[in-house]
């Protein structure tokens, strides 16, 4: 599910990341957001560091150093450097003093004159800009001025507009349901998320992209995930196997909306897995092509029931075999 919100930059969406404790317990502590602003094949851009970080300046710049080299020399007296904070104000730098100046005289000019939205600083042969907010909220511009591409400053899009990231979600036992917020989101942005394991710097595949296009409107006490996992004779995942779902309910009206819907059909993941987002109390007929495998069920009604398996024999009927249930691992997926 998301909820939406205009800003400056596009709307601010709320994302409601559905996991589950098997997913990664004992394996993983923590959740990754990636976001596309482009196709759902990519590239992403990562909106999670190890702790909450500004918008910077070359991108992927590193930290402050403790101690600051004072980099190369540079002719920019006189000149300016345009910068835009959160794409709203405007700041413009004009270097003073007597050529050359080094970076780090540069850098403390920047500094005295940012108004104090912007810090800059430098490490190894790079000056480094920042905002002096962090977060994905926080949004950096080089917009030009002659003394921009002297400083190794990048005028031109993508390299010239960068935003914050957050800390990685922590994930805690008992907890399904994770919030994540892009400030500055877009009805067709993609995002896709994975699994972390901070102690020992590895991370899961990444699940299916998704957009807020394809996010429910209804609140999500009215929601629950629908599951089916697949292996074929020898226990093997059985993936890029279509599901069928077909819902039985014509108008219905759940919390001031009617639903109404067609079919649905998705193929499972690399790891057997598919799910669906499906309204609760609702009749629908799912079936899994490639077999004689057609259930009817109802989704389940009660909130205390987040997710189910959709050929599970207490929930559906015409059930002739007793599903099995292996022992799998699965990517992170999403509630929307």
């Amino acid at each position: 599910m998301t909820t939406e919100e205009s800003t400056v930059v596009g709307v601010e969406l709320q994302l409601d990341l559905n996991v589950r404790g098997p997913q990664w317990e004992g394996v993983f502590d923590s959740l990754e957001v990636w976001r596309s602003r482009g196709l759902a094949t990519g590239p992403y851009e990562s909106m999670i560091a190890n702790t909450w970080v500004p918008a910077r300046l070359p991108i992927g710049s590193p930290d402050k150093p403790t101690s600051q080299p004072n980099g190369p020399s540079v002719n920019i007296v006189g000149k300016t450097l345009l910068l835009r904070v959160d794409e709203e104000l405007d700041i413009t730098v004009t270097f003073t003093g007597t050529n050359p100046l080094t970076y780090f005289q540069a850098s403390l000019q920047i500094n005295g004159q940012g108004l104090g939205r912007v810090v800059a600083y430098t490490v190894g042969n790079l000056l480094v800009i920042e905002t002096t907010e962090a977060g994905n909220g926080a949004l950096l511009r080089v917009v030009g001025g002659e003394a921009a591409p002297t400083l190794g400053l990048p005028t031109e899009e993508p390299l010239s507009f960068t935003f914050g990231r957050e800390a990685r979600i922590q994930l805690v036992t008992g907890k399904e349901v994770y919030p994540f917020v892009d400030k500055h989101g877009d009805e067709n942005y993609f995002y896709k998320t994975r699994f972390y394991n901070a102690l020992t710097n590895t991370a899961g595949t990444f699940g299916l992209p998704f957009n807020s296009k394809s996010a429910a409107s209804l609140s999500a006490s009215n929601l629950v995930i629908a599951t089916i996992d697949l292996v074929d004779s020898r226990g093997v995942a059985l993936a890029n196997r279509a599901i069928l779902l077909r819902p039985k309910f014509q108008g219905s009206p759940v919390d001031g909306k009617t639903v109404v819907d067609g079919d649905i059909q998705r193929l499972t993941d690399d790891d057997g897995h598919v799910e669906f987002v499906l309204v609760r109390g609702q009749a629908f007929t799912v079936a899994i092509a490639g077999t004689d495998i057609v259930r009817d069920f109802t989704a389940p009604a009660d909130e205390a029931i987040t997710s189910f398996n959709m050929l599970d024999p207490t929930l559906s009927t015409d059930d002739a075999f007793t599903v099995q249930k292996p022992d799998l691992r699965f990517a992170v997926r999403r509630s929307i």
